[in-house]
């Protein structure tokens, strides 16, 4: 199963053979940061969910620890990203609250180019409705620990919550995109 970034014993993805999607489900045991998708570049995320009548709230998606990375997750009715880089934490918070019923969640990060520590553009998506945006400084993508989905499980990137936040919700599938 691993990599799933497509990359060789050296860390190095094979010419001309760079993986641009992802389909991960709830499912997928934790994968060590160095060898989950390469986020140090522009990216979306995609999270189908169902959200019950009483909500929902946990993470979605989280890449590394305390120390650096990011996470997706619902809160409060919210939808939350956050960017950890040496403690230097970035926050977008959705601006609507999470639907009850079928919802589609994504996360789009632009960079000018790719690379790590450089400036981003973030957006949130609700059912396809710009829910949020913010431009950051620096960009982190996991530095350690572990790639996650529907959970936290090595490390929690953000003090907003307590290990493992599992999402209390269905969580359906991830689609993870690269331009």
């Amino acid at each position: 199963i691993y990599p799933l970034s497509g990359a060789d014993s050296r860390g190095q993805p094979p010419e001309g053979n760079e993986r641009r999607e992802f389909t991960l489900y709830r499912s997928l045991p934790p994968v060590p940061t160095d060898a989950a998708p390469d986020f140090s570049r522009s990216y979306r995320i995609a999270a189908h969910v169902v959200i019950p009548d009483g909500g929902a709230e946990g993470v979605l998606v989280s890449d590394g620890t305390r120390f650096g990375g990011f996470v997706l997750y619902v809160k409060d009715n919210l939808l939350v990203y956050e960017n950890d880089y040496s403690e230097n934490r970035n926050i977008l918070t959705s601006r609507v609250p999470v639907p009850r019923g079928r919802a589609d969640l994504a996360l789009e990060v632009t960079q000018a180019r790719p690379g790590r520590w450089l400036p981003a553009t973030a957006r949130l998506y609700i059912n396809g409705a710009l829910a949020g945006e913010a431009q950051f400084a620096r960009m982190a993508p996991g530095l350690s620990g572990t790639f996650n989905i529907g959970q936290a499980r090595t490390s929690r990137v953000s003090p907003a919550y307590v290990m493992p936040f599992k999402f209390t919700g269905t969580l359906e599938k991830v689609d993870v995109q690269f331009p």
